[in-house]
């Protein structure tokens, strides 16, 4: 017997003229699998219910606290990317609503400046430059 027709017997034809299969399959990248989240991730997400934010909820706090309020967020924006690209259980509209956090609270923290006399970008940038300077983290500024 030749090389092709036992190459051809390997998936169950008989000659090599009536086999039209290929003799090896592409490899095709495995489907993701998709999981429901456990019983208590589930728990977790349901005591921790999310109402929609405005920006008017933010409108009383101080600078320090807006900028703390902004790192937690952007926080976790990270932990939720990570969460995706290891394939845990997380819920999409967790980044919506992170993103959309952290827009109003730098929307009121600009507004608030503009009040206290800081017209221009380029004086805010300065003056957070200049906290960055005095807390120690200047050689972290370009």
């Amino acid at each position: 017997m030749s090389l092709a027709g036992s190459l051809a017997n390997l998936h169950g034809c008989h000659t090599r003229s009536t086999c039209f299969q290929p003799l090896f399959r592409p490899r095709v990248a495995p489907r993701p699998v998709y999981r429901s989240a456990t019983p208590i991730v589930a728990a977790a997400e349901a005591s921790e219910k999310r109402q929609a934010t405005k920006a008017s909820d933010f409108k009383g706090m101080s600078q320090e606290q807006i900028d703390e309020e902004v790192q937690k967020a952007k926080r976790a924006l990270f932990d939720l990317r990570i969460a995706q690209r290891t394939k845990q259980p997380f819920k999409p509209s967790d980044f919506v609503y992170h993103r959309l956090k952290i827009a109003q609270l730098l929307t009121v923290r600009r507004q608030q400046e503009i009040e206290n006399g800081i017209t221009t970008k380029r004086e805010s940038r300065s003056i957070e430059r200049n906290k960055l300077v005095a807390a120690g983290f200047g050689n972290l500024i370009h």
